[in-house]
């Protein structure tokens, strides 16, 4: 589902990354079909860093579906294994992920698994769920038939202490600005890989593709 070509949003001699998205595929691991594409990259050579910026383009086409909505690639720390991703939660224990989303009509957030306390969720820029991850700074307008530039900043908190910080800027413009954040409760988790994971969902065949 993930391939190299040349630019096909604005006809450049370029070489990007084009990833497949089957019809009616949704999250890799419940849809029949495995739609997009999911994998852990290791960039830091066998590094790990309490504070990162990822930046990257993201093109849609100008008849992309947004659907009810999709992730985009993030950053994440800890143990793959033990979950952070796919409805199951972290408690900052063992791992913590940070990767972007698109909704519905291509409105983007920061979707994060961390833990869910009580100033985190306090705020108006957050949405916690019981399950699944946390949004935060849902709002910013993605567009069709361009490349968007995305850049999330993670820098981590002392452990067991909320004094983390998360930012993402859309197109060179600072979207969201959040202190006070809780990604662990332990130093024995860093920022080892990033999660270069895209799909439709949602966990369930109401994200999946037309």
């Amino acid at each position: 589902n993930i391939k190299i070509v040349t630019d096909p949003i604005t006809n450049t001699t370029q070489k990007v990354y084009s990833v497949f998205y089957p019809k009616n595929s949704y999250s890799p691991q419940k849809s029949p079909q495995a739609g997009g594409v999911e994998f852990f990259a290791q960039p830091f050579a066998g590094q790990n860093f309490d504070r990162v910026l990822l930046s990257y383009e993201v093109g849609f086409p100008s008849n992309f579906p947004w659907q009810k909505g999709g992730k985009l690639p993030g950053i994440f720390g800890g143990d793959p294994k033990e979950g952070c991703t796919g409805g199951e939660p972290s408690n900052g224990d063992k791992c913590f992920s940070a990767r972007l989303m698109w909704r519905e009509l291509g409105v983007g957030e920061v979707y994060a698994y961390i833990p869910n306390d009580k100033d985190l969720c306090s705020n108006p820029r957050a949405t916690c769920r019981e399950k699944y991850g946390v949004s935060l700074g849902q709002g910013v307008s993605l567009n069709l038939g361009t490349w968007n530039q995305l850049q999330l900043y993670v820098q981590l908190n002392a452990p067991g202490k909320s004094n983390g910080v998360l930012r993402l800027y859309v197109n060179g413009e600072e979207w969201l600005d959040m202190p006070n954040v809780l990604f662990r409760n332990t130093g024995a988790i860093a920022i080892d890989d990033i999660l270069f994971s895209t799909f439709f969902g949602g966990g369930d065949a109401s994200y999946a593709t037309p």
